[in-house]
């Protein structure tokens, strides 16, 4: 989404292309403008950073834990034998290399 500056800057009566008619539309004012197809606001970067991570901690509970033998769909345990209180890290970065390849496939990156 572009300022109020930045639409008071493309609406500016002394560019070259306003004496045109009937005038430029938007989105074609828009075309060339570099990098613009990568571009990503940050609210999208946190709502995809979000979901990614949503997707990580359900497909850890789908992986089985190497340090503790949990199954799927069970917590990770302690030593002691009680819930802990986050994913053990061999679960949790299997979970992670799934998702990202899920991703990587689904974007084509």
């Amino acid at each position: 989404m572009l300022s109020l500056r930045q639409v008071l800057a493309l609406v500016s009566e002394d560019l070259p292309w306003r004496d045109e008619e009937p005038g430029l539309a938007y989105l074609d004012g828009l075309n060339g403008i570099p990098g613009l197809e990568e571009w990503e606001s940050p609210r999208a970067a946190r709502r995809q950073a979000a979901a990614r991570q949503a997707a990580i901690q359900a497909q850890a509970r789908q992986e089985v834990c190497s340090t503790c033998q949990a199954i799927a769909d069970t917590h990770c345990r302690t030593k002691n034998g009680h819930i802990a209180d986050a994913v053990h890290k061999p679960r949790l970065a299997a979970a992670t290399q799934v998702v990202d390849e899920r991703l990587a496939e689904q974007f084509g990156s």
